[in-house]
């Protein structure tokens, strides 16, 4: 790693998407506890992150504020729905909608 580079924090990393393009993304593994106040993540934030990019369970969780319980059950009902599928990359089991 150069000395130059360096971890920045979610917010700094949202300002600096914002300055690439309008349409930039951060996709980053930042743990927090749901979406903000008041709302409650369910099974369409886990459809919609999911169309961001493929997610492990452990992505999930993380990225929504979600016990495995609560985000397996999301994604088993996807996947009973067949809008989404899984894959395996490296041992690691991803989610991606169909």
């Amino acid at each position: 790693v150069k000395a130059a580079a360096r971890q920045v924090g979610e917010e700094e990393l949202c300002g600096i998407a914002g300055r690439l393009a309008s349409n930039a993304e951060v996709i980053a593994d930042f743990a927090r506890k749901g979406e903000g106040p008041g709302v409650l993540p369910n099974v369409d934030s886990v459809l919609e992150m999911l169309k961001r990019r493929p997610c492990s369970l452990e992505d999930i969780c993380n990225g929504l504020g979600m016990s495995r319980r609560e985000a397996g059950g999301h994604i088993a009902a996807l996947e009973s729905q067949k809008k989404i599928a899984s894959q395996i990359r490296d041992d690691k089991t991803f989610y991606l909608p169909k």
